[in-house]
C-alpha cells in the first residue's frame, strides 16, 4: 500500500519540492493520513489502528529516516513525546517550490499545511507591487511567497506570538527583498482589520483561511459564527480591484456556503470570481478536504 502510494506521489517530489502528503485519510487502509517532510514521516491514525506495521514500512521507503505517530481521538491529536522510530527532529528545514520553510514534526502543529502548496504559489503569482493582508496567517508561509513575489507590504495577523515568531523565520530564510516591509501583528484578527479600517488603510490582495476554532485574549473564534463578520471587516479594508483569497478546511462549510456568505458580507459591493483551485494531486483522494475561490472586488 505504501510503495504504491509512494509510486502515485514521487513525481511531485524534486529539487524544489520535498514535502509531500503521502496518504490520505481516504484511502486504503483508511484512517491515516501521513505527510512527508524531507526525510521525516508525521502519520495521523485513528486510536483504533494499529501503526507499528505502517512505521516499519514507511522506514523501508528510501528517503525516511524519522517517523513520528499522533493518535487521533475525539479531542484531537495527540503529539507524541519521542518518535515511534528513529532520532528525535526538533526542527527541519523543508522546500516547497522553491521557498524554505521550518517545520517542528513533535509540536501540537507542524508548521506547514501541504494542501495549501498550489494556492502558496498562486500568491507568489499574484503579488507584485500589492499591499498584502494575510490574515490567521499562522507560520506566514502565504506571507513568505507574497514576500518573495514582489509585495510592495505583507501585513500578517494571528493571535499566537509564537506562530508569528515562527512566520518571521520562515520570512528570514527565503532571498526576499529588503525592502519589502513585513509587519506581524499579535491580535484577534477581526479586531485587527476593524482597527486597519478605522485607520484608513486598504489592501490589494487579502488571504482569509481561518481555522474552524480559535483563541485569542477577546475571546473564541468559531467559524460558522464569525465568517460574516470577518467578511464584512475584509470588503472595508479591500481597495478597488483588490483579490481575495478565502479558504477553509471546515466539512461542515461549502465552497458554495462560502461563497455565499462573502456575497451576503460583500453587499452592494460588485465582484467576481475568478478561480476555484482544485486540491493539490496528492490530495485528490480527499475532494472534500479544503474548499478555495479566489475573488475580485470591484469599486
Amino acid at each position: 500500500m505504501l510503495r504504491s502510494a509512494w509510486a502515485r506521489r514521487a513525481g511531485l517530489l524534486d529539487a524544489d519540492t520535498d514535502c509531500v502528503r503521502l496518504l490520505c485519510e481516504e484511502e486504503p487502509p483508511r484512517g491515516v493520513a501521513i505527510d512527508l517532510f524531507a526525510d521525516v514521516a508525521v502519520v495521523q491514525a485513528r486510536a483504533e489502528v494499529e501503526t507499528a506495521p505502517l512505521v516499519a514500512a514507511l522506514l523501508e521507503l528510501g528517503p525516511v529516516r524519522t517517523v513520528y505517530v499522533r493518535s487521533v481521538g475525539v479531542a484531537g491529536a495527540e503529539v507524541p513525546a519521542a518518535p515511534a522510530a528513529g532520532s528525535p527532529v526538533e526542527r527541519l528545514e523543508v522546500v516547497e517550490n522553491g521557498v524554505r520553510f521550518l517545520i517542528e514534526p513533535a509540536s501540537t502543529s507542524v508548521g506547514l499545511f501541504l494542501d495549501a502548496r498550489d494556492n502558496r504559489r498562486r500568491v507568489r503569482e499574484l503579488a507584485s507591487g500589492r499591499r498584502v493582508l494575510n490574515t490567521f496567517a499562522h507560520t506566514c508561509g502565504f506571507s513568505v511567497c507574497a514576500g518573495l513575489g514582489g509585495a510592495v507590504e505583507v501585513v500578517s495577523v494571528d493571535a499566537a506570538r509564537r506562530y508569528l515568531d515562527w512566520g518571521r523565520a520562515n520570512w528570514a530564510l527565503n532571498p526576499i527583498d529588503a525592502a519589502i516591509e513585513h509587519v506581524t501583528l499579535c491580535d484577534d484578527v477581526i479586531a485587527a482589520v476593524e482597527r486597519a479600517e478605522r485607520n484608513q488603510r486598504s489592501y490589494d490582495l487579502i488571504i482569509l483561511d481561518p481555522p474552524t476554532f480559535g483563541r485569542s485574549k477577546r475571546g473564541r473564534w468559531q467559524i460558522k459564527r464569525d465568517l460574516g463578520r470577518l467578511f464584512r471587516a475584509t470588503v472595508a479594508v479591500a481597495a478597488p480591484q483588490a483579490l481575495v483569497f478565502l479558504c477553509t478546511n471546515h466539512r461542515g462549510t461549502s465552497l458554495s456556503d462560502l461563497e455565499a456568505e462573502f456575497a451576503a458580507a460583500a453587499s452592494a459591493r460588485p465582484f467576481e470570481v475568478v478561480e476555484r483551485p482544485s486540491l493539490p494531486l496528492d490530495f485528490t483522494a480527499s475532494p472534500g478536504y479544503a474548499k478555495s475561490v479566489w475573488i475580485r472586488l470591484g469599486s
